[in-house]
């Protein structure tokens, strides 16, 4: 698995996320004080986490069915790889915690 088939699988993975047709789910060994989600396939998945050892490094690791990684991404890589996990960070975090949906459901209560 080549850094161009990854890059490609989470841009794809990004449209998915942010068209709302993906569930992300906090990983298993999610600590309380960074973020960390994983999106599951039937034969593998994707793990996006802020690494808590690098400060404002997001890493991507491809996982086959057994959890084992098989391909990863480093936000630090490039420009255009920090912008792509940043986003599909904010993307996974909004599908955990639906800080969108809980912020149009107080509007719309306090508009009444």
């Amino acid at each position: 698995m080549t850094k161009d088939d990854i890059r490609s699988i989470l841009t794809a993975l990004l449209e998915k996320s942010k068209a709302k047709q993906v569930i992300w789910t906090p990983f298993e060994d999610m600590a309380e004080d960074h973020d960390d989600y994983v999106v599951s396939f039937p034969k593998s998945s994707v793990n996006i986490f802020e690494d808590p050892e690098e400060q404002g490094i997001i890493k991507v690791n491809i996982l086959n069915s057994a959890g084992k990684a098989v391909g990863w991404l480093r936000s630090d890589e490039s420009e255009s790889v920090s912008r792509l996990l940043e986003e599909l960070l904010a993307s996974a975090r909004e599908s955990v915690f639906k800080s969108d949906e809980t912020l149009e459901d107080l509007k719309r209560a306090l508009a009444s």
